[in-house]
């Protein structure tokens, strides 16, 4: 378990979106979701031995990695760069039934509670995800065809 201090910074910007940051002494995780807040915040008080969840880097270390990003983003000349993610067939089937239960979830809490300050955010993106996995799903069993 880590000794320092943690700080958990939340924050709620202009368009209404919540933001969550972890900070340990000078290191900081930058802007994180509330899952990945919680998940780091475990990582760090777990009483097993355990790294951070999630990178945790000083200001100019992020600075440094985000102008490194920027200058490989300039090499590829505007290209749009896809990333790729390898999973079973059968664990993207789960993905797909567990996204579903929690968009479902989520719909639910937000028709009870109409205030979306207040609601579960980026619902459109669990649904779009789910989408996408179903969609991949799809075109890889036509291709083995």
């Amino acid at each position: 378990m880590r000794r320092d201090e943690i700080t958990i910074v939340h924050a709620i910007t202009d368009d209404g979106k919540r933001t969550f940051e972890v900070k340990v002494g000078d290191e900081t995780t930058g802007i994180v979701t509330l899952g990945e807040m919680l998940e780091q915040l475990l990582s760090l008080t777990s009483i097993e031995p355990a790294r951070a969840r999630y990178p945790m880097q000083t200001e100019d270390e992020w600075a440094d990695r985000e102008q490194r990003g920027i200058n490989r983003a300039e090499q590829r000349n505007g290209e749009e760069v896809t990333a790729f993610l390898r999973v079973p067939i059968p664990e993207a089937q789960r993905w797909i039934d567990g996204l579903a239960d929690v968009a479902l979830w989520c719909r639910g809490y937000m028709a009870a509670n109409p205030d979306p300050a207040n609601g579960p955010i980026s619902v459109d993106i669990l649904s779009t995800v789910n989408l996408s996995l179903k969609s991949a799903i799809r075109k890889s069993e036509e291709n083995c065809r």
